[in-house]
Protein backbone atom coordinates (compact mmCIF):
# COMPACT_ATOMS: atom_id res chain seq x y z
CA UNK A 1 0.00 0.00 0.00
CA UNK A 2 1.16 3.32 -0.80
CA UNK A 3 -0.44 5.34 2.32
CA UNK A 4 1.05 8.34 0.24
CA UNK A 5 -2.40 10.83 0.79
CA UNK A 6 -2.85 13.13 4.12
CA UNK A 7 -5.85 10.66 4.98
CA UNK A 8 -3.60 7.52 5.14
CA UNK A 9 -1.86 9.11 8.61
CA UNK A 10 -3.90 6.85 10.66
CA UNK A 11 -4.48 3.74 8.36
CA UNK A 12 -0.67 3.79 8.38
CA UNK A 13 -0.14 3.57 12.00
CA UNK A 14 -2.31 0.73 12.04
CA UNK A 15 -0.51 -0.97 9.56
CA UNK A 16 2.61 -0.74 10.74
CA UNK A 17 1.32 -1.26 14.40
CA UNK A 18 -0.72 -4.82 13.30
CA UNK A 19 2.55 -5.88 11.48
CA UNK A 20 4.91 -5.37 14.40
CA UNK A 21 2.58 -7.65 16.33
CA UNK A 22 2.24 -10.33 13.66
CA UNK A 23 5.59 -10.42 13.44
CA UNK A 24 6.27 -10.73 17.07
CA UNK A 25 3.69 -11.32 19.80
CA UNK A 26 1.16 -13.06 17.64
CA UNK A 27 4.07 -15.50 15.75
CA UNK A 28 5.22 -16.23 19.48
CA UNK A 29 2.33 -17.23 20.45
CA UNK A 30 1.28 -19.06 17.86
CA UNK A 31 4.70 -21.16 17.52
CA UNK A 32 4.56 -21.54 21.11
CA UNK A 33 1.13 -23.77 20.97
CA UNK A 34 3.04 -25.75 18.16
CA UNK A 35 1.70 -23.89 14.59
CA UNK A 36 4.53 -24.22 12.54
CA UNK A 37 5.33 -21.33 9.50
CA UNK A 38 6.68 -22.83 6.29
CA UNK A 39 9.17 -19.76 4.72
CA UNK A 40 8.23 -19.20 1.30
CA UNK A 41 7.20 -16.19 -0.18
CA UNK A 42 3.93 -17.19 -2.28
CA UNK A 43 0.78 -15.76 -3.66
CA UNK A 44 -1.22 -18.38 -3.37
CA UNK A 45 -5.05 -16.87 -4.11
CA UNK A 46 -3.63 -14.45 -6.96
CA UNK A 47 -5.87 -11.34 -7.24
CA UNK A 48 -6.88 -7.96 -9.28
CA UNK A 49 -3.46 -6.91 -8.46
CA UNK A 50 -4.45 -3.88 -6.68
CA UNK A 51 -6.53 -2.89 -3.34
CA UNK A 52 -9.86 -2.41 -5.44
CA UNK A 53 -9.94 -5.81 -7.28
CA UNK A 54 -10.95 -9.03 -6.22
CA UNK A 55 -8.27 -11.17 -4.43
CA UNK A 56 -5.21 -10.73 -2.83
CA UNK A 57 -3.59 -7.12 -3.58
CA UNK A 58 -0.08 -8.44 -2.43
CA UNK A 59 1.84 -11.92 -1.98
CA UNK A 60 1.85 -13.57 1.65
CA UNK A 61 4.82 -14.45 3.65
CA UNK A 62 3.46 -17.22 5.21
CA UNK A 63 2.37 -20.47 5.22
CA UNK A 64 1.51 -22.84 7.50
CA UNK A 65 2.43 -26.51 7.94
CA UNK A 66 -0.88 -28.52 7.09
CA UNK A 67 -2.69 -25.86 6.25
CA UNK A 68 -6.69 -26.49 8.12
CA UNK A 69 -5.50 -29.60 10.37
CA UNK A 70 -2.52 -28.57 11.13
CA UNK A 71 -3.53 -24.87 12.02
CA UNK A 72 -6.26 -26.44 14.41
CA UNK A 73 -4.77 -29.39 15.66
CA UNK A 74 -2.87 -27.28 18.68
CA UNK A 75 -5.84 -25.94 19.49
CA UNK A 76 -7.87 -28.75 19.50
CA UNK A 77 -5.34 -30.70 21.22
CA UNK A 78 -5.25 -28.39 24.36
CA UNK A 79 -9.53 -28.43 24.32
CA UNK A 80 -9.00 -32.41 24.29
CA UNK A 81 -6.15 -32.19 27.06
CA UNK A 82 -8.39 -29.50 29.26
CA UNK A 83 -11.76 -32.48 28.94
CA UNK A 84 -9.47 -35.01 30.06
CA UNK A 85 -7.79 -32.91 33.19
CA UNK A 86 -11.45 -31.64 33.79
CA UNK A 87 -12.98 -35.60 33.93
CA UNK A 88 -16.17 -34.31 31.81
CA UNK A 89 -16.73 -31.31 33.85
CA UNK A 90 -17.17 -29.27 31.10
CA UNK A 91 -19.96 -30.03 27.87
CA UNK A 92 -17.90 -29.56 24.56
CA UNK A 93 -21.03 -27.72 22.32
CA UNK A 94 -18.83 -27.62 19.02
CA UNK A 95 -22.38 -27.72 16.40
CA UNK A 96 -23.93 -24.53 18.38
CA UNK A 97 -24.27 -21.64 16.53
CA UNK A 98 -24.12 -17.83 17.55
CA UNK A 99 -27.81 -16.59 16.82
CA UNK A 100 -27.94 -13.43 17.62
CA UNK A 101 -24.36 -10.80 19.00
CA UNK A 102 -26.09 -8.51 21.41
CA UNK A 103 -24.43 -5.14 21.86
Amino acid sequence: AAFDRPEDFWPRKWGEAYVGFAAGEKRSWLMERGLKFFPVVGWAERGGGNAVGHGNSVPRFHVTWGTGPGVLEPFVMRVREAQKRDQGSRTGRGRDRIAQSLP
